[in-house]
């Protein structure tokens, strides 16, 4: 994980998000749980002191666990916390006052997947600090809405976006309008046919490009041929 992030970091990348939550289904629940620990120090050696850790359990720790983890990385520059457990605002307002006496400056971040109906009025009461709903799915529209609304209660944005090469171009182009834009989340996609060179990655920032259509240019002759070969559902 630490050779996969060093290479990240050779192609401008400097913040790291990190798939935690081994002791929840995958191995044993204190040993994958310190293995997630381990993980976390070894990337945040590669992105150094201004570099911005973020970790996502996928909802498969606790309360207590959580504090458990947060607490062993105290030393470690954590951003943000994301998908601790499901949505939950007695536990959220258990856990940010657990970080504010603590001193701990680590922010709360959900949203993804089926999240609960009530999170954005639960993150304008103070218990969630970033809003990650999908850039697909409610769509951008949704977040142009969205994004002003939590801008006006200082929230923090961070369009969730994983595996779609379309969903990670066209996010960033959000931060125009979004006045709390936080990352992109980027993965390197390249599919055939599909020209993203006008965006590049320097020292952590992604630079997009002004020209029409998300700045994504297509091979019109290599589609054509595709839908004339294997047709094209919805």
């Amino acid at each position: 994980m630490q050779e996969e992030a060093i290479q990240g970091f050779a192609k401008g990348q400097r913040h790291f998000k990190i798939k935690v939550g081994r002791g929840g289904r995958h191995m044993p629940l204190w040993e994958g749980t310190k293995r997630d620990i381990a993980i976390v120090r070894g990337i945040a050696e590669v992105a150094g002191p201004t570099g911005k850790i973020m970790i996502d359990a996928n909802n498969a720790y606790n309360l207590n666990l959580t504090k458990e983890v947060l607490a062993a990385l105290t030393d470690v520059n954590l951003y943000w916390l994301e998908e601790a457990f499901h949505e939950d605002e007695a536990l959220y307002e258990d856990l940010k006052e657990w970080l504010r006496q603590r001193g701990q400056n680590v922010l709360i971040a959900d949203g993804e997947g089926l999240a609960s109906p009530h999170l954005v009025e639960w993150a304008i009461r103070g218990c969630v600090d970033v809003l990650q709903y999908d850039i697909i799915s409610p769509g951008f529209t949704h977040w142009m809405e969205l994004g002003e609304k939590l801008d006006a209660h200082g929230l923090r944005s961070a369009p969730h976006c994983y595996g779609n090469a379309y969903g990670i171009y066209a996010s960033g182009h959000l931060s125009a309008a979004v006045q709390n834009f936080e990352f992109v989340e980027y993965d390197d996609i390249t599919i055939e046919g599909m020209d993203v060179s006008g965006y590049r990655i320097e020292n952590g920032e992604i630079h997009i490009p002004a020209t029409p259509g998300f700045g994504i240019v297509f091979d019109d002759e290599l589609v054509t041929n595709l839908i004339k070969e294997s047709g094209w559902s919805l």
